[in-house]
């Protein structure tokens, strides 16, 4: 990067600054911007909504208006929980785009198009996209807010509660996880470590946590309501809000010379079906999923040390799941289910198929902390699966 941009964008930063210090004065209490920091909630939730254009200007490297703009052809902004921000046109046409923040929270994408965030209220959104040799600055005012749930969004990101569950002091912090180059999940964390938010290539799940349950949503819609032990693990699982859509018990055996709660038994009941698992632990690892050795791992010498549970994302280790929501393993990932194990798998074998995992870490030049190869061997489900995954230094 040039010396001289790196000039001209502070001096038109500083210019801006200027300008919307005279637009929030105006601002009534209650509308006062936010600070954006890393991983800040309130940022988030305050764009949700409809955002109507109030106006489009030019500005130079100076910050100086250059020119108004005609915003009779441009549209309002509608951005969702879902990741999808709807533009609605004057002639009432509208399209939908994925839209994200960034990781430091200070820009925002709108498909691949990313604006920078020069100041975001209750009623009022400043968005800033460079050119080559000139700016837009772009002035929106609430419209809407989305409808609340009780529970759901005012507590996201929360940490005032005290709830026993502790997630698990890793080294990495895990960002997010590509899998064969096209499919990513990315993770969110509270002020306390916990997981937050939960992006799955089609939806997007949230933790809320009061003083001794922790709730998985969905659209809206609690999936799970888990109930947290003294020990800091689930001791029981509803699916909903009640035990009528199914209920998971949770029994641990404790480790008396390490002091750790190892998982010794899951049971589950909903309508028609009882499951159970006992899984069995050797050396700090997770050995059998069930009694009878009929499912089992062994591992490599490699610390589990990642914020997320990795040997859960890329195994069938925490299988029990599948009856609690969709096919797919949520809670597992971060800890609730007694101590993890402690190093990387390295095969799991059933009757009828086995898995192969080879690790690669991250060197100077790789953009990613950690690359995975799954290889499945089988009846009739014999594929090659890479996981990179991105971290953080905890």
């Amino acid at each position: 990067m040039k010396v001289t941009y790196v000039i001209a964008r502070i001096k038109m930063f500083l210019a801006i600054m200027l300008c919307l210090f005279a637009i929030s004065s105006c601002i009534s209490d209650g509308d006062e911007t936010v600070v954006l920091e890393t991983g800040n909630v309130q940022a988030r939730k305050m764009l949700f909504g409809e955002w109507k254009l109030s106006s489009k200007t030019v500005v130079d490297e100076d910050g100086i208006e250059q020119s108004k703009e005609d915003i009779s052809e441009e549209p309002n902004l509608e951005f969702t929980e879902d990741g999808n921000c709807k533009l609605t046109y004057p002639n009432g046409n509208s399209v939908n785009q994925k839209w994200d923040l960034s990781g430091d929270f200070y820009s925002i994408f709108i498909s691949d198009i990313r604006y920078e965030i020069y100041t975001l209220g209750k009623n009022i959104l400043v968005l800033v996209i460079n050119y080559e040799d000139y700016y837009l600055k772009f002035v929106y005012y609430k419209l809407s807010s989305p409808e609340q749930n009780d529970g759901e969004e005012s507590e996201i990101g929360g940490t005032d509660d005290n709830n026993p569950y502790k997630p698990y002091s890793a080294r990495f912090k895990v960002t997010k996880i590509v899998v064969d180059d096209k499919d990513t999940y990315t993770f969110e964390y509270d002020g306390r470590g916990r997981i937050m938010r939960y992006k799955t290539p089609s939806k997007t799940y949230t933790f809320t946590y009061d003083d001794t349950k922790a709730y998985l949503w969905l659209n809206g819609k609690i999936v799970n309501t888990g109930f947290v032990g003294s020990n800091g693990y689930l001791t029981k699982m509803w699916n909903g809000t009640s035990e009528s859509g199914g209920v998971s018990t949770f029994v641990y055996i404790t480790d008396m010379d390490y002091y750790m709660n190892y998982l010794n038994r899951v049971e589950y009941k909903g309508t028609g079906a009882i499951q159970y698992w006992k899984p069995a632990y050797s050396d700090g690892n997770m050995t059998f999923l069930y009694n009878d050795g009929s499912h089992n791992f062994t591992y490599t010498s490699s610390d589990n040390n990642f914020s997320v549970d990795l040997n859960g994302f890329i195994s069938a280790m925490y299988q029990w799941e599948w009856f609690m929501h969709d096919a797919e393993v949520i809670w597992g990932l971060f800890d609730f289910y007694g101590v993890r194990s402690s190093d990387m798998v390295y095969q799991e074998t059933t009757s009828q198929w086995n898995n192969t995992f080879s690790y690669y870490y991250g060197e100077r030049g790789d953009d990613f902390t950690l690359r995975i190869t799954q290889v499945r061997k089988g009846l009739n489900t014999n594929f090659t699966k890479i996981y990179k995954v991105y971290a953080t230094n905890n």
